[in-house]
C-alpha cells in the first residue's frame, strides 16, 4: 500500500512539472553562429581543394576571412596561401606567408606549408631555407629528452628536400638527402623510401643488398618486398622477384601502387618461362600432364588480354620504375596491341 501511495506521489510531482509555465528568463545561446559559419566554411574550402576545385576554394577562404575573428584569421590565411599558390598565384601567396612569418616568424604551422609551397613552384633555393628554419628550429625547440621528436622533425625535412630535389632534377642531392632522411630515421619504411630513389636512380643490385637484411623481420613491410621485387627485375632475376611478389599479393589491404607491378612480373615471369619450360595440367586423376602448345597459346593470350592496364604517359609511379621494368611493361603492352588486333 505504501509502494503504490509513493507511486501516485511521484507520478503526481512529475505531471505537475511538466505543466509548469515557460520561464521568463530570455533564452542563452551558447554557440557563438559566427564561429559555426567559419568551421562550415573551412571544412567546405578543404573538400574543395581535395578534389581540386582551387578557386571554389580560395573563394570560401576568402568569406570565412572575412567573418573570423582575429586569433583565427591566421590559420585560415596559410589554408588560403596554400590554395593560391595551387592556382600559380605566387605573388599574393608569397605576400601572405611574409605577413605570417612576420607575425610568426618560429611557427612551424607556417614554415612547413611556405617550405612545400615553394617547393611545387620550383624555388628550389626557397624551400631549401625554408626547410633549414625548420631544421634549426627542431635544433632549439626541443628538450634533451625529446630526441626522438627531433630527429623525426629532421628526417621529415630531408625527405621533403629530397623528394624536391629528385622532381626538378637535382639526382645526386635527391640522394643524399634521402640518406641524410634515413639516417635520422631509420625505420623500414623509410629505408624503402630510399630503395624507390635508388631503383629509380638505376642502382638495383645496390638496393638488393641494402634492402635484404630486412627479410629477416618476422614480417617484411610490403613496401620493402616490393621495392626489392622491382630490384631483382632490374638484374634479370625474375625467379627472385616473383618470389617477392607472391609474398606481397599474399597480404590485405595492400594498395595498388604495390599490386601493379607485381602483376606485370607475374605476367612476363609467365612469358619468359613458355619457350623454356613445359607446363603442366592436372588430370581428372591427377597426374600431370604436358600441356600442348595450343593450349599454352591461349593461356598465354588470356593472361596478357586480362591483365590491368598501365598508362605509361600517365603513371604517377614510372619515374620511381627501374628502367628494365618500364622496358618488361612496354613488351607486354606491345605484345597485347598485338592480340587485340587479331
Amino acid at each position: 500500500m505504501f509502494r503504490l501511495k509513493y507511486l501516485f506521489v511521484l507520478s503526481g510531482l512529475l505531471f505537475a512539472s511538466c505543466a509548469l509555465p515557460p520561464s521568463n528568463r530570455p533564452q542563452q545561446d551558447f554557440v557563438d553562429q559566427r564561429e559555426l559559419k567559419v568551421i562550415s566554411l573551412l571544412a567546405e574550402a578543404g573538400s574543395a581543394s581535395l578534389i581540386g576545385k582551387f578557386i571554389t576554394a580560395e573563394l570560401t577562404l576568402r568569406q570565412a576571412l572575412f567573418i573570423s575573428a582575429p586569433k583565427e584569421s591566421h590559420a585560415i590565411k596559410i589554408q588560403l596561401a596554400q590554395v593560391l599558390g595551387k592556382q600559380q598565384l605566387y605573388e599574393e601567396a608569397d605576400d601572405l606567408f611574409e605577413e605570417l612569418l612576420k607575425e610568426t616568424p618560429h611557427s612551424k604551422d607556417v614554415l612547413v606549408p611556405q617550405a612545400l609551397y615553394l617547393s611545387e613552384k620550383g624555388d628550389m633555393e626557397g624551400a631549401r631555407s625554408a626547410f633549414e628554419k625548420l631544421m634549426n628550429l627542431a635544433e632549439t625547440g626541443y628538450e634533451p629528452n625529446q630526441v626522438a621528436l627531433k630527429n623525426s622533425a629532421f628526417s621529415q625535412s630531408y625527405r621533403n628536400l629530397s623528394v624536391m630535389a629528385f622532381k626538378y632534377g637535382y639526382l645526386e642531392d635527391a640522394l643524399c638527402y634521402s640518406y641524410d632522411a634515413n639516417f635520422y630515421g631509420p625505420n623500414a619504411l623509410e629505408m624503402a623510401r630510399h630503395a624507390r630513389l635508388l631503383n629509380s636512380l638505376g642502382f638495383p643490385e645496390r638496393n638488393i643488398e641494402y634492402l635484404k637484411p630486412l627479410l629477416k623481420a618476422a614480417t617484411p613491410l610490403a613496401e620493402v618486398l616490393a621495392e626489392l621485387a622491382l630490384s631483382y627485375v632490374g638484374v634479370e632475376k625474375f625467379q627472385e622477384a616473383l618470389g617477392m611478389c607472391r609474398i606481397v599479393q599474399s597480404r590485405k589491404r595492400i594498395p595498388a601502387e604495390l599490386t601493379t607491378p607485381c602483376l606485370w612480373i607475374d605476367i612476363y615471369q609467365y612469358f619468359l618461362d613458355l619457350p623454356e619450360k613445359k607446363r603442366k595440367k592436372a588430370s581428372v586423376d591427377d597426374d600431370e600432364e604436358e600441356l600442348t602448345p595450343e593450349e599454352l597459346e591461349e593461356q598465354r593470350k588470356e593472361k596478357i588480354l586480362a591483365l590491368q592496364e598501365i598508362d605509361l604517359g600517365t603513371s604517377l609511379s614510372r619515374v620511381y620504375w627501374p628502367e628494365r621494368f618500364v622496358q618488361l611493361v612496354e613488351e607486354v603492352i606491345a605484345e597485347r596491341e598485338k592480340l587485340e588486333e587479331e
